[in-house]
């Protein structure tokens, strides 16, 4: 963890981007969770029509 109130990286020099406030969103992090969610729902529905289609094809 870094000391608060560091605008710079004390190991590469690099300037540290600094929230105003901790609880906002960024639009980055919207994407991202929005992605992961999307992910986790929309994977398991391609998989069962995978498999359904596959069983339609195998049954005539």
């Amino acid at each position: 963890m870094l000391a608060p109130g560091l605008d710079r990286c004390p190991q590469c020099g690099k300037k540290l981007r600094r929230k105003k406030n901790p609880d906002d969103w960024s639009l980055s992090d919207i994407f991202w969770i929005s992605a992961t969610v999307i992910g986790y729902v929309l994977i398991p529905i391609l998989i069962a029509a995978a498999i359904g289609i596959l069983c339609l094809f195998l049954i005539r």
